[in-house]
């Protein structure tokens, strides 16, 4: 239905339109090209999602024809488009890198009343997150001696029932499932530190985009991208989150010092995506 939907809009507006910029996560969007491109000659513009160019959605039949069509490729960071530029040998397309601008709260937010130090994990449950090994540090002594809870969000109903089990039998730990906008938000805002882990080379993470739009503390895993992408704000922890209880507790001592880094981030981040938004489309 969106196939279609997109095909017929393009078209109802294509007196109107000058850009077209297709936000291409792993689906048939790739696609509706050679129908706008029948329609009228516009700019296109592809935003990748790294999920976009996965074994499965890469060996669809045409992919690779279609993943060079758009007039400029976009990526979200510098390690993923070298990665995707030598791997479907893109040597002629158009690419820039536009990392994500820090995320905006939608409205005045209440942050939630923090009487012990909360840490929210933003989780999908998805196959790069250290689960097993995040439940492990949460089961252990060094998690119980930082006298802090932890909520973690997203479908329950995709994390394995063994680590279910586990996580509701820790008392301080909390699994929320999805929350409505509001209550996310205020849950968000209020935490001490967010965690933002990914075992994934060359993947950039939405929650620490998140974590530095709300002014809260991201601790996330030391990946080369996300070093180089985050490195001067938040507390980097090993990739496979050993000493995750003393980045806590850093997190807890220095939450003040650490937030102001981060308020003066968020505003060097805005300023430079505004400009680089306004780059694209002069």
């Amino acid at each position: 239905m969106a196939f279609f939907k997109t095909i017929a809009a393009v078209y109802k507006e294509r007196k109107k339109i000058e850009v077209i910029v297709l936000v291409s996560p792993p689906n048939i969007i790739l696609y509706t090209i050679p129908f706008i491109r029948v329609i009228g000659s516009f700019k296109i513009i592809l935003d990748c999602h790294n999920g976009t160019f996965s074994d499965f959605w890469s060996k669809i039949p045409f992919f690779r024809q279609l993943i060079k069509s758009p007039d400029l490729l976009l990526f979200h960071n510098e390690d993923f488009k070298d990665e995707v530029e030598q791997k479907f040998h893109l040597v002629d397309v158009l690419a820039k890198v536009v990392p994500d601008p820090p995320a905006i709260p939608t409205g005045q937010i209440q942050r939630k009343k923090i009487l012990i130090p909360y840490f929210v994990f933003p989780a999908s449950f998805a196959s790069d997150e250290p689960l097993e090994v995040l439940v492990s540090y949460l089961e252990s002594s060094d998690f119980v001696n930082n006298e802090c809870f932890v909520y973690i969000t997203g479908p329950k109903h995709k994390l394995d029932l063994e680590l279910r089990n586990r996580l509701e039998s820790i008392q301080n730990v909390t699994l929320t499932g999805f929350l409505a906008n509001q209550e996310y938000e205020k849950l968000f805002s209020g935490a001490t530190g967010i965690f933002c882990f990914t075992t994934k080379e060359n993947t950039q993470l939405c929650a620490i985009n998140e974590a530095i739009g709300y002014e809260r503390v991201p601790i996330y895993s030391a990946t080369k991208t996300l070093k180089k992408m985050y490195g001067t704000i938040g507390i980097a922890v090993n990739k496979n989150l050993i000493g995750l209880d003393k980045c806590i507790k850093n997190c807890i001592d220095n939450q003040r010092v650490l937030q102001r880094g981060i308020k003066e981030e968020k505003s060097r981040r805005l300023k430079l995506w505004n400009k680089e938004y306004y780059d694209l489309f002069s």
